[in-house]
């Protein structure tokens, strides 16, 4: 059942992404992804109360998988905690021109892969979403500002991410390896 509220956290949350393409379907867009997010935070707060575990475990392996586990399941319902009501308020700061339906699509995006990260049960799929976490907020920066000094911070921000990031990337892939030479 947990699986079941999660699957429809994460199709909430697409479709107020996808909302957010036209004018006429923006004032949907964000109290969809809220919705979502609000999902988010049962279905991790309820997998953490009934102590329960599905989907896959961690793989060194290079292909999808995804899981949730007890830790999973208490940041799933901390990211939903904390994303249904801020999507729940950007409604009243974004206009449906288009730079705020690309913020809004942008914004939900970010949560969709915030919680990607938290199910990533594989290397590959967990350093796509650790890439897209941290090119998501360059983006929605310079689509809010795009004069010089917001630039030159994400320029900066960019650059330092991918330099710690390249530890990540390191530790993530020598330790695929190490748990694929183990078998």
């Amino acid at each position: 059942m947990t699986s079941a509220v999660l699957l429809a956290a994460v199709a909430l949350l697409g479709l107020g992404i996808a909302a957010c393409a036209a004018a006429r379907t923006f004032r949907f867009a964000l109290p969809l992804q809220s919705a979502g997010a609000g999902l988010l935070a049962v279905s991790g707060f309820w997998a953490l109360a009934g102590g329960t575990i599905f989907g896959s475990a961690f793989s060194g392996a290079f292909t999808p998988r995804f899981g949730v586990d007890g830790l999973t399941a208490f940041f799933l319902g901390m990211l939903g905690l904390v994303a249904a009501p801020t999507l729940a308020f950007a409604s009243r700061y974004l206009d449906p021109g288009t730079r705020g339906r690309v913020i809004g699509g942008l914004t939900g995006a970010f949560v969709l892969t915030l919680a990607e990260v938290l199910c990533a049960r594989d290397p590959l799929t967990f350093l796509a979403g650790w890439e897209l976490m941290t090119l998501l907020p360059a983006a929605l920066i310079l689509v809010s500002r795009s004069d010089d000094a917001a630039r030159r911070s994400v320029f900066l921000y960019v650059a330092v991410t991918h330099i710690a990031g390249a530890g990540t990337w390191i530790a993530v892939l020598l330790a695929a390896h190490a748990v694929r030479g183990s078998r």
